[in-house]
């Protein structure tokens, strides 16, 4: 007949003996099957072979079972000792307070000084009362130590939901246990993880421990200061903005706020389309996109000569890639459905050519500035004798 024990978990929430427990950040790792027998681990998404022969599951695993000795200190002289005290123990108490009271008897009714053998019985129940109390410590220690043992297995590392449920104890009650057989040396490769969920009892899950938690301390170190970078950009962009409004008409933000929007729409279809060819061509696209944008900012008036920009040229550029993505997901490869994507490839290429001609394009007036300063400049220096003249100078 089944047990229908159970055993309070923290919160007060009642668990039963072989009820899975909520994994923690460490217990979160799971197993699929590889060839020749051997497993990995997946901790934080990186998946990591283990040792042909480990088998590494939910509790970081279960290791060969002559490896699992020597994880528990051996707990035969605790419980011979045990007995031994608590059997002289016993001995001497019922002999102390036998004698005791007969001493009391005799000095009653036989005058003999009973005070003094009280006292003197007293004082060997009281050695014989302390032999036995160490005598059950020992044998409750050693009990405790077994349990553990059996609990663990073979296993590097539990919960203390499943050491509570194994052992029919509360949770807060394990971790006490636990805490009480390290101290004492009676575990002697345990740990407790900072969270304080679970119990480890070899150095080399110790060490995995350890070495994730420095990876998750990593990446959300890495989070962060993404987060800053992000927030900085953010800000930055504001600041932009604020300018750009300053210096440009509602128009012009207008022109530049839809040439975004599709710079964003091509960095998306750039994400779903496999193609390596064509993701080279869109991320050149995008760069050239942003650069004239770019230009536009420094010099919001070249946004009369690019109206066709955001009229024809992107609209078509993003239609193009988004029937690239749907020919590219058909599971037949036909003829047509190969022609259109030859077709669009190769119209990307003129594509690009056509935005870095733009892009030259939005230097015109800067190329016509520079070349009227340098012919003023030259004639200048003629007139001042510190150069050729222009006119005097021989092919």
């Amino acid at each position: 007949m089944k047990s229908n024990r159970t055993s309070k978990g923290e919160g007060g929430q009642d668990v039963r003996p072989g009820q899975p427990s909520a994994p923690t950040a460490y217990q979160k790792t799971y197993q699929r099957s590889e060839p020749q027998g051997r497993t990995w681990l997946h901790r934080g998404g990186v998946a990591q072979p283990e040792p042909q022969g480990r088998v590494w599951s939910q509790r970081v695993g279960a290791a060969q079972p002559d490896v699992a000795k020597g994880r528990f200190r051996s707990t035969s002289g605790l419980m011979v000792s045990g007995v031994v005290m608590v059997a002289l123990g016993s001995i001497g108490v019922l002999a102390a307070v036998v004698f005791e009271l007969v001493g009391l008897l005799a000095g009653m009714f036989f005058d003999v000084p009973g005070v003094m053998v009280a006292v003197l019985f007293g004082v060997c129940l009281v050695a014989f009362a302390a032999l036995l109390g160490f005598g059950i410590r020992n044998l409750v220690q050693g009990s405790r130590v077994r349990t553990f043992q059996r609990v663990f297995g073979t296993s590097e590392v539990l919960t203390f939901h499943d050491i509570a449920v194994r052992a029919h104890i509360g949770e807060a009650q394990a971790r006490k246990r636990a805490r009480k057989l390290i101290k004492r040396g009676y575990i002697p490769q345990g740990h407790i993880d900072d969270e304080g969920t679970s119990l480890m009892v070899t150095e080399e899950a110790y060490r995995h421990y350890l070495q994730l938690k420095q990876s998750q301390r990593q990446l959300l170190e890495q989070q962060q200061a993404a987060a800053r970078a992000n927030e900085q950009r953010a800000a930055e962009q504001a600041a932009r903005d604020r300018a750009l409004a300053d210096r440009m008409t509602p128009t012009q933000r207008e022109f530049l706020a839809c040439g975004r929007d599709f710079q964003a729409q091509l960095r998306e279809l750039d994400k779903r389309i496999d193609d390596a060819a064509v993701s080279e061509r869109i991320v050149a696209i995008v760069e050239l996109v942003d650069r004239i944008l770019a230009r536009v900012e420094e010099e919001p008036a070249l946004i009369a000569g690019l109206d066709r920009l955001t009229a024809y040229y992107l609209p078509t550029t993003v239609k193009l890639l988004e029937a690239y993505e749907s020919l590219e997901d058909q599971p037949v490869k036909g003829e047509n459905i190969s022609n259109s994507r030859r077709e669009i490839e190769k119209t990307l290429e003129v594509l690009r050519a056509a935005f870095e001609k733009l892009l030259d394009d939005t230097y015109h007036e800067m190329s016509l500035d520079v070349s009227t300063d340098i012919s003023v400049l030259h004639s200048v220096l003629a007139r001042e004798g510190l150069a050729e003249s222009p006119f005097d100078m021989k092919p």
